[in-house]
C-alpha cells in the first residue's frame, strides 16, 4: 500500500466516527457511521476500505462495548459489497439490458 493509501484509512475512520456520534447525540435512526468506509472503498478499493470498516468500528467499541462483536462485518460487508458489484460491472450484456 501506498503512503496515501494509508493516510485515507484514519482519515476515512474519523469521518465515520464523527458521523456515528452526530448521529448518536441527536439520536437519529440513521446509519452514517459507514459514509468513510464507503468513501474510502470508493476512492482506494476493498482493502483500504475493508482495514477502513474493522478500525471504525474498533474505535466504536471503546465508545460503546456493544459494538465489540460487530467489529468483523465490516469486512464481510465490504468483501460481499465489492465481489458483488464486480461482478455486476463485468457482466459481458451489461449495456444490452
Amino acid at each position: 500500500m501506498s503512503i496515501r493509501l494509508l493516510a485515507l484509512i484514519p482519515v476515512a475512520a474519523a469521518i465515520s466516527l464523527a458521523l456515528s456520534a452526530a448521529v448518536d447525540a441527536v439520536a437519529l435512526p440513521l446509519f452514517l457511521d459507514t459514509t468513510g468506509t464507503i468513501l474510502a472503498t470508493a476512492l482506494a478499493g476493498p482493502a483500504v476500505g475493508i482495514a477502513t470498516g474493522v478500525m471504525t468500528s474498533a474505535v466504536n467499541t471503546l465508545r460503546n462495548p456493544t459494538f465489540w462483536p460487530f467489529v468483523c462485518t465490516p469486512g464481510s460487508r465490504r468483501a460481499r459489497g465489492c465481489s458483488g458489484a464486480s461482478a455486476l460491472l463485468c457482466r459481458p450484456d451489461w449495456g444490452s439490458a
